[in-house]
């Protein structure tokens, strides 16, 4: 799925889920003693790419829990002139 598909608060939280758990099993690749040096160096492309949807995603999740407010036209003024 991609993020412009996102339309409903489940659809978000299961992104979320899945970005997050894929980008921890990237983190835990390159971590990895056991795995070759291509197979690290692989992942850690994955996983910068990941952590760049998972940023999106936190920005998202900010817009979406943000108030927005109605301020009167005419910026601020000053009521004691």
């Amino acid at each position: 799925m991609k993020l412009s598909e996102i339309k409903t608060l489940d659809q978000f939280y299961e992104m979320a889920d899945v970005q997050y758990q894929r980008t921890i099993r990237l983190a835990d690749a390159i971590n990895d003693p056991s795995k070759p040096i291509e197979y690290k160096q692989k992942a850690s492309l994955i996983w910068h790419k990941s952590m760049t949807r998972v940023q999106k995603l936190i920005s998202m999740y900010a817009k979406m829990n943000t108030e927005t407010k109605k301020f009167p036209s005419g910026g601020i003024v000053n009521k004691s002139r």
